[in-house]
């Protein structure tokens, strides 16, 4: 990227630059103030020596961070947060300098405004993937290398479309490729879904230049495929050596592949592709809804008129094709990991171009009515009330998931109070915890959309014991961790106790202290290694 364009659309941007910044801020106003522990994160806070759960997942651009800038790979609260929105953000402007502006065509202000903050703001997403504490600097500054890898292959892609060049810039055209492919690999690994950012925002660009009138874009849709597969390719052959010498190889794709769990291989197909759908809409599916799916689907509805406007005024030979392919690849890019695996399990933090594809559709829309008219004033006001949708559902999500987190630190203290009420000592014997104590959410948040409250320690895989555990270390309470064995033995002795906190709820025996939330479940036995 010339220094010289970039400081000069910092230049004439910097207002609004600026002020999505400060609207993006105030979207994690909840989580910057109200630090909370979440799943995974019991482990990671207070996590001691051979801490490294990054390698066997493939990501061990997380593990090269963390060797870096932690100790023991634990995270810090409120800092990670902050770093984290600020990169996220930073990665947002990339992308938007790069996409929006390098092309010739004008960045409007309102318009780029709508754009950064949409990108920062949709809960779905980057709330989700944000609300890890324990990676989520890590994955935006992933975020931040695949928006420089592309906007390093946009100035490569200009260098090859040129007829002739000097040998200074054929050596520049080599440097933006390799800078390209690396940048690209380090996203991939922290974080294998990071690749569909770079694949919608090659559709992105390639519908620009169409939009443009410029239609030969075979090239520029090949030469950023090449790029992807030699970055894929390095990332898994660092990944293959790092495992093979650590020792630490796994396979954390299995439980997401689905090409071979249905009836057939058409079936998961379609029903990988019939996701898009889902979440494009915000389609709730047996009372499983989409966080601030109204928002993503205005957003496509918006895109689709677009679509269908600039389709019909397309007249010259091979456009309307183009737009077609371009139209519909950029509401499927962000999905391009669901459909390779075949799942349609819907996890926001995979979907992580998701917001840069919507922040886009909604661009091109405000982009195209620029006359003051009824239709740009009505685009303008929808735009204005879904950012503060976002802004709205954010908040929302991390306040409950405060509650969830002050429940959980209110029946941890209040089990560790019971439990030194009876003289025993915790320090001396593991706690066994039978089942799981559900919080109680009736009359207070009882929407499929409950992302955050759902996420309770305590009720978690039908009570996951080293979770629990974990979170009790967090509060002070250096509690031991049961044997397989020891487990067993405790379900004998549970027969005649009554549900904590009932009196009768917590024993103890010669080798533990029992705590009694419920019946234990299969995914308790599961979880806990014991079978029934």
């Amino acid at each position: 990227m010339d220094r010289i364009c970039v400081k000069a659309w910092w230049g004439e941007h910097r207002q609004e630059i600026l002020l999505a910044f400060m609207v993006s801020l105030v979207a994690f106003g909840v989580m910057l103030t109200c630090s909370t522990i979440g799943i995974d994160e019991e482990k990671s806070i207070l996590a001691g020596e051979g801490y490294g759960p990054w390698i066997p997942q493939g990501r061990f651009g997380i593990q090269m961070f963390n060797e870096l800038f932690t100790v023991n790979g634990r995270y810090v609260p409120f800092l990670w947060d902050f770093l984290a929105v600020c990169v996220w953000f930073f990665s947002g402007v990339t992308s938007a300098f790069t996409l929006l502006e390098e092309d010739g065509l004008k960045t409007g202000r309102f318009e780029l405004f709508i754009f950064l903050t949409y990108y920062t703001t949709l809960p779905f997403v980057v709330g989700e993937i944000l609300s890890f504490s324990m990676f989520n600097l890590q994955v935006s500054l992933g975020m931040a290398s695949a928006s420089l890898a592309f906007a390093f292959t946009a100035r490569y892609l200009k260098y090859m479309e040129k007829t002739e060049m000097t040998k200074e810039e054929k050596h520049a055209a080599k440097r933006e490729l390799l800078l390209s492919i690396l940048l690209l690999s380090y996203g991939v690994a922290v974080y294998q879904a990071i690749l569909s950012l770079y694949v919608t925002s090659v559709v992105i660009y390639c519908l620009r230049k169409v939009l443009k009138g410029e239609l030969e874009i075979w090239k520029t849709i090949i030469r950023p495929a090449c790029i992807s597969l030699i970055s894929v390719a390095l990332y898994y052959g660092l990944n293959f050596v790092i495992q093979t010498v650590t020792g630490h190889g796994a396979n954390y794709t299995e439980s997401y592949i689905g090409w071979f769990e249905d009836s057939s291989v058409f079936h998961t197909a379609f029903m990988a592709v019939a996701n898009v759908a889902r979440v494009s809409f915000g389609i709730t599916i047996k009372d499983v809804s989409i966080y601030g799916g109204f928002v993503i689907m205005a957003s496509t509805l918006m895109f689709i008129a677009w679509s269908v406007y600039v389709f019909v005024r397309a007249k010259e030979k091979g456009a309307r094709i183009r737009l077609l392919f371009l139209t519909v690849a950029l509401v499927i890019s962000p999905f391009v990991m669901f459909i390779m695996m075949g799942t349609y399990k819907t996890h926001g933090r995979m979907l992580l171009a998701l917001p840069l594809a919507g922040a886009m559709e909604i661009y091109f829309v405000l982009e195209t009515l620029k006359v003051r008219n009824f239709f740009r004033y009505a685009a303008v006001g929808l735009a204005g009330y879904l950012i503060f949708l976002n802004v709205r559902n954010m908040n929302t999500l991390y306040y409950y998931d405060a509650v969830r987190y002050h429940k959980d630190q209110v029946t941890a203290n209040a089990v560790m109070h019971d439990i030194s009420a009876l003289g025993y000592d915790y320090k001396a014997k593991p706690i066994v915890f039978v089942g799981a104590y559900e919080m109680d959410t009736s009359g207070f948040f009882d929407s499929s959309d409950n992302v955050g409250i759902d996420g309770s320690m305590f009720g978690w895989n039908g009570g996951h014991i080293a979770r629990i555990r974990e979170l009790l270390v967090t509060e002070g309470y250096m509690t031991l961790q049961p044997e397989p064995y020891e487990i067993v033995k405790a379900l004998d002795y549970t027969k005649d106790m009554a549900p904590w906190p009932k009196p009768g709820s917590i024993v103890e025996t010669e080798g533990s202290i029992i705590v009694y939330f419920s019946e234990p479940s299969e995914d308790w036995y599961n979880v806990n290694g014991v079978s029934r």
